[in-house]
């Protein structure tokens, strides 16, 4: 980084990892609802759903800030995100043995 360049941060990594596979993210989400096979009605479900959702409404306004923050990602940011996505597995598997 040269001098007097800004660091971006990652929140607007953050928040997408977080709708993507977090605890109500999309993962889980098609998860649930494919569980018993596709049908036309859920992709009602899934557009209402993530309409609805903050989290992912969110996620996907910061979504032009995203090439910045990549490019500017340290050693530390990349654990962090890992972390995220990590933690994000179980609840995506406890939602597939239901």
């Amino acid at each position: 980084m040269e001098s007097g360049d800004k660091k971006k941060g990652i929140k607007e990594t953050r928040e997408l990892i977080l709708a993507l596979l977090g605890p109500k993210g999309l993962a889980v989400l098609l998860t649930k609802t494919f569980k018993d096979g596709f049908q036309v009605s859920d992709l009602v479900t899934i557009m209402t759903t993530l309409s609805l959702d903050p989290t992912f409404r969110d996620a996907i306004e910061g979504i032009q800030k995203l090439p910045e923050e990549v490019k500017d990602i340290d050693l530390s940011e990349g654990i962090e995100l890992a972390e995220i996505a990590l933690r994000s597995i179980p609840a995506i598997i406890q939602e597939a043995k239901k």
